[in-house]
């Protein structure tokens, strides 16, 4: 097992996560909590050290690029999931969560649940809601990175699909393919959240909660900054754009990413997930439109909106609260 290269990658994700600190600091300090700013600071500060210590340290014995297979790739993702959140939840903790509280947090935004502890303090300021958004953006890139990097292999799916737009490295050199796949997909998968992010607040939305809609949306994580979620916001054009954004979230990445990069044309990529995605959410909306027991057509859009949020993982509702039993199993 190559031990080197797993450490070199959490010391990569680290120091990545490290410059994300900068956003909710400056936050902080406009919203005027100085307490919060210094936190941020010495969070930064010890990922910043940390990171770039595991990542020295790697390169000073065996090479990186040596062989790097499934366990050393599956040995990365379970250090990001598992042990990088004791130091991604410092913020918490120092905004005064125990420390098994803040470690939950941050895992459950690293893998894009959005399950918090308290509803109300997960949302009591803007900080701390672009740091949980961040988590869950570079929770949902690193799973579309690790997806493209490992499972669109034939001995994995049985079936062609789309082409990623890098190069697929052998069966020995797992993590070579991952991190290619993050900067293949890091350029586009934030210029989409933050393209959405702007719409929400051209829509009205403040521009901290739009940011962290447009993080979250695209994520999967279904962060809503108002406690009462999009109702809590006056436009009622702001239904279509989160609509979209949660579409997009549940299609192949990779698909996107090649139109986006090689402007290629839909009907050359020979790829099936994506309309079985849509075709799911038309049913299942239907489903839902019948569970609530109304025949206004009118009242579909609401139920098609919760198809695309339970079936893309963002999983608010809006609307008549449909029967989401079935369709969860």
């Amino acid at each position: 097992m190559n031990i080197v290269a797993i450490i070199s990658y959490l010391g990569r994700l680290l120091m990545f996560m490290a410059i994300g600190t900068i956003f909710p600091l400056l936050t902080a300090v406009f919203e005027g909590n100085g307490a919060q700013a210094l936190g941020f600071l010495y969070t930064g500060m010890i990922m910043g050290f940390l990171g770039g210590g595991l990542y020295y340290s790697s390169h000073q014995g065996e090479k990186e690029t040596d062989k790097t297979g499934l366990r050393e790739t599956i040995l990365v993702l379970l250090g990001f999931w598992l042990v990088l959140p004791v130091i991604y939840g410092l913020p918490f903790v120092l905004d005064g969560m125990s420390f098994l509280d803040g470690w939950f947090e941050a895992v459950s935004a690293i893998t894009t649940t959005g399950a918090w502890l308290d509803a109300d303090q997960a949302r009591a300021n803007g900080a701390t809601m672009l740091w949980r958004a961040q988590l869950q953006s570079m929770g949902g890139l690193v799973s579309l990175a690790a997806a493209a990097a490992v499972f669109v292999r034939p001995q994995f799916l049985g079936v062609s699909t789309v082409t990623p737009p890098f190069s697929l490295e052998g069966d020995d050199r797992y993590l070579q393919t991952f991190r290619k796949a993050l900067i293949a997909f890091l350029p586009i998968y934030l210029g989409i959240s933050l393209g959405f992010s702007l719409l929400f607040s051209v829509l009205g939305v403040p521009i901290i909660e739009a940011v962290v809609m447009g993080l979250s949306l695209i994520a999967s994580g279904g962060f809503i900054p108002a406690i009462e979620g999009l109702d809590g916001y006056s436009s009622s054009a702001l239904y279509l754009p989160v609509f979209l954004a949660m579409l997009m979230s549940g299609v192949n990445f990779i698909l996107i990413a090649r139109i986006v990069d090689q402007r290629a044309r839909l009907r050359d990529l020979r790829e099936r997930e994506t309309p079985v995605f849509l075709i799911f959410v038309l049913l299942v909306g239907v489903l839902y439109w019948i569970s609530t027991d109304s025949r206004d057509w009118q009242l579909y859009f609401p139920q098609i909106f919760n198809a695309a949020s339970v079936l893309s993982t963002n999983g608010f509702t809006i609307g008549v609260t449909p029967e989401l039993v079935p369709v969860l199993v």
